[in-house]
């Protein structure tokens, strides 16, 4: 199991948990996109910086 995987694994539970327990309505929802938008930023430049840190590596 590589990372990425792992990340994928981890985005997916959090995604999930995050949208089970916000409320279902307009403001939840909003609350849930906003997440989800900083969640996917966030896995991006980790992504960019674990890719980049390898290439220097070797």
């Amino acid at each position: 199991m590589n990372y990425k995987e792992f990340l994928n694994l981890i985005s997916f539970i959090v995604g999930g948990t995050v949208a089970h327990f916000t409320p279902n309505t307009k403001q939840g929802i909003l609350i849930c996109v906003c997440a989800m938008l900083i969640w996917g930023v966030f896995m991006v430049s980790l992504r960019f910086f674990i890719d980049n840190y390898k290439i220097v590596e070797r």
